[in-house]
């Protein structure tokens, strides 16, 4: 069966969250989004400019020619340090704005639920929900999903100046690419499921420590004590394995990532390189 990265249940609670919550704050996003494009195009410019200033190096040696760019290339890393801060903090104000009408709504449903519901399910569990999930939501729509667009935005641009400058370079981005979506694709399912148990386990030593806080009275009177050590032991054990678990997972889909962007990136670096030199200095240079 073939995995997806979202379900179609996913979908709809991505939607349902954006068109209630996000879509009142659009014209901002729109600003990031505009931010986050200019930013591909300035890295575009920075791989054009070094291009352009390695043949001033190597050809002309003109220092005033040298001065410029350099001062181009200074201007450059100043915008894309501003954007870097603007970005994640104004996704950062939308996100938890967000997130915190979400969670005053959650609490109002929560209040007007009848009993039945808190019967059937544990105090852990109510608090995953209310903190840690709603946690989680706010760093994936504030952070994760602008570092999402920003990476592929960078790329699409990356990929037309490629495609401009030499199918070489445009044909290796096409490997690059397809390889990084594949490793998502069979880790995504496997952090998902990680991520579940680890909740569930998170929802159950809170639990236990609600049932310990709840009953010391209980289990002083009845010297329970080390039992009760015994029992939030265990359940920390087993977070502390399943954490384990979805670090290894993580760290796996960031290493195969990281090592086919950066490969990418030392190509890319030396194209401009192999512009100004000889076929005999390139190959040196490799």
């Amino acid at each position: 069966m073939k995995s997806k990265l979202f379900s179609s249940q996913d979908k709809q609670n991505l939607s349902w969250f954006f068109k209630r919550y996000l879509k009142p704050y659009g014209w901002q996003l729109l600003f990031i989004f505009l931010l986050i494009v200019i930013q591909g195009v300035v890295y575009q410019q920075f791989l054009a400019l070094t291009e352009k200033g390695l043949r001033v190096i190597f050809e002309k040696g003109s220092v005033t020619e040298l001065a410029r760019i350099c001062a181009i290339t200074l201007g450059i890393f100043l915008f894309r340090a501003l954007g870097s801060y603007l970005i994640p903090v104004n996704s950062a104000k939308i996100a938890n704005r967000a997130i915190f009408e979400l969670r005053r709504d959650l609490t109002d449903h929560l209040i007007h639920v009848k009993q039945p519901y808190f019967d059937a399910n544990p105090p852990g569990e109510v608090i995953l929900r209310l903190v840690n999930q709603v946690q989680a939501l706010g760093g994936f729509v504030g952070q994760g999903t602008v570092n999402a667009m920003r990476d592929l935005i960078t790329i699409l641009v990356v990929s037309g100046y490629l495609i401009y400058k030499s199918a070489f370079m445009f044909a290796f981005a096409l490997i690059v690419i397809p390889v990084i979506a594949i490793a998502i694709n069979l880790t995504s399912q496997r952090i998902k499921q990680v991520q579940t148990k680890s909740e569930a386990a998170t929802g159950d030593y809170l639990t236990s420590i609600d049932e310990m806080a709840t009953g010391m009275r209980t289990i002083k009177l009845s010297s329970q004590e080390s039992s009760e050590i015994d029992r939030l032991n265990a359940s920390a054990s087993v977070m502390r394995g399943l954490a384990i678990r979805l670090q290894k997972v993580n760290a796996v889909n960031c290493k195969v990532c990281a090592a086919c962007w950066r490969l990418r990136s030392k190509i890319a670096l030396k194209k401009p390189i192999w512009t100004c030199h000889s076929p005999l200095q390139w190959r040196l240079i490799m």
